[in-house]
């Protein structure tokens, strides 16, 4: 069975001279997810990198990372 958030949650963290910020929110579609993904992304970021899972649907990106290490580990 899988599980899910009951609330949206946020979590940053300052590691040397980078910020490294996490946003995780319940969506119940792609459209959603999306319109989250887009309200979090910071644009003077250097990587927004992201994931969603809906059901065993999933889709990430590392936006720039070394492929599947940054997205994918989001990945629930």
């Amino acid at each position: 069975m899988l599980q899910t958030l009951a609330a949206a949650c946020s979590f940053q963290e300052d590691i040397k001279k980078s910020r490294f910020a996490a946003h995780a929110a319940p969506v119940a579609s792609v459209a959603e997810a999306m319109a989250f993904v887009s309200a979090h992304s910071v644009a003077d970021a250097t990587h927004n990198c992201w994931a969603y899972r809906i059901g065993n649907a999933y889709r990430y990106n590392d936006d720039g990372e070394p492929g599947g290490t940054a997205g994918l580990s989001c990945k629930p």
